[in-house]
């Protein structure tokens, strides 16, 4: 049908007009360091855009989510190399120590058991197996308390982070926390967050992407060392 390769082409070209996701995706992948013929799984993989970005690089790719209409959709869309199922974080259908890496985007601030889900991570990874993560920490000063409970309310947030309370997380479920990275804490990003929040990151704010992006993706070279920010990214190792 002329639907479904129409569909997928229109759905890989939006996700490169986010300007968030691009900058996110560009510091999670380093973080990963994936290699050609490891086995990843991404944890909460939603419609299944980075498997698909990771099988195309040689990976072994698979990916869970709750969600039964999210995994349909991946099925549909994504190349049937990819291997996606529907499955909670929080029990991962997977034996011990099978994947090289595991990597999950802006997924576990959305848990029912944040810690239950590091510890199933931490279990199917191989030892010294890197776990490369993003979470919604939304901890700038630039973000007010309105600010985080609207963000919480519309994009289903059942808790948000700091560093040190992820690292400590990390930590007390066998992990060694490498380096991590706040992104979009500026005034500069802060307050194109608001204009994404008015658009609720939607059409209008795709449409947007040769103004937006160029301008975070100045602010984020001029500003790697923020100690806040909406975002942090985490590179994680097995211990």
């Amino acid at each position: 049908m002329f639907f479904v390769p129409f569909a997928k082409l229109v759905l890989a070209k939006l996700q490169r007009f986010h300007s968030i996701r691009c900058i996110e995706l560009d510091v999670l992948t380093k973080y990963l360091s994936p290699k050609s013929g490891e086995k990843i799984i991404d944890i909460g993989c939603g419609k299944g855009f980075y498997c698909d970005f990771l099988f195309h690089k040689g990976i072994e790719a698979h990916g869970i989510d709750p969600s039964k209409r999210d995994i349909a959709f991946a099925q549909i869309i994504q190349h049937k190399g990819i291997h996606v199922q529907v499955a909670e974080g929080e029990a991962i259908p997977y034996k011990n120590s099978e994947f090289d890496r595991a990597v999950s985007v802006c997924v576990l601030e959305h848990t029912r058991d944040d810690k239950k889900v590091l510890q199933e991570v931490h279990r199917v990874l191989k030892k010294n197996g890197t776990f490369a993560l993003s979470v919604d920490t939304l901890d700038s000063p630039n973000y007010g308390v309105a600010y985080r409970a609207q963000h919480a309310k519309e994009h289903f947030v059942n808790q948000y982070y700091t560093r040190e309370k992820l690292v400590k997380l990390l930590q007390s479920t066998g992990f060694e926390v490498v380096d991590t990275q706040y992104l979009f804490g500026s005034g500069v990003a802060t307050r194109i967050m608001h204009v994404g929040s008015f658009f609720h990151f939607g059409f209008w704010f795709l449409a947007l992407f040769p103004i937006i992006y160029p301008i975070l993706w100045v602010d984020h070279q001029l500003n790697r060392t923020l100690s806040h920010g909406m975002i942090l990214v985490v590179h994680a190792r097995k211990k």
